[in-house]
């Protein structure tokens, strides 16, 4: 699976440094700032975020690592309408309405984009859900400030587990966006890798 990575704060640094590590391709990393002045561990080539649709038939999955605050609501939708998407979107206020605009772009693609792959919403919402569920004794996550590396390698690692659902998915023919919360355990354990 070829992998594209949008932005290049610390989540996307740690997409980067985790697709590495899993021998995962990283077709390229986009970003707003100047691509001249970044540099990466990783064997990954840095374009402006203005070159990402001349990508759409060499990336399968595209990992929007972007701020949610104000990027993710325009690029997520963006993105999605030339790429299988996986979106780490954590506004619970407006997820609502970032679905549907991204399931709007996606389905005029043909592709599929999965929001709230992130913390909370995200994997840590979908770990209690799951708890919940099987009634398991309820996860409390604290993360303190000498732990803020690990989560985002955790939340990265998370959604590059994502990202080979979401491709899988597609090729099955699924397309739209849907949230973290609508994938089943099946659709997460097509990759034999996955372990929560």
């Amino acid at each position: 699976m070829k992998i594209g990575v949008c932005g290049l704060g610390r989540l996307g640094k740690a997409v980067v440094s985790s697709a590495e590590k899993e021998e995962t391709e990283i077709v390229g990393v986009f970003t707003r700032r100047d691509p001249r002045l970044i540099a990466l561990p990783a064997n990954a080539d840095v374009y402006g975020f203005e070159y990402v649709s001349e990508f759409q038939d060499k990336i399968d999955v595209m990992i929007n690592c972007m701020g949610s605050d104000f990027d993710l609501p325009v690029t997520s939708a963006y993105l999605s309408q030339f790429f299988n998407l996986v979106d780490p979107y954590q506004n619970k206020k407006d997820f609502g309405e970032h679905l549907r605009r991204c399931n709007r772009y996606a389905l005029k693609g043909r592709k599929l984009c999965l929001v709230g792959a992130g913390t909370d919403p995200g994997l840590f919402s979908l770990l209690k859900k799951i708890c919940k569920e099987f009634k398991l004794p309820d996860i409390m996550l604290s993360v303190g400030r000498a732990e803020i590396k690990d989560i985002y390698e955790f939340t990265a690692n998370a959604m590059l587990c994502f990202s080979k659902a979401v491709y899988s998915m597609n090729k099955k023919g699924k397309s739209g966006a849907i949230s973290v919360f609508e994938l089943s355990l099946e659709d997460l354990l097509i990759n034999k890798d996955f372990s929560i």
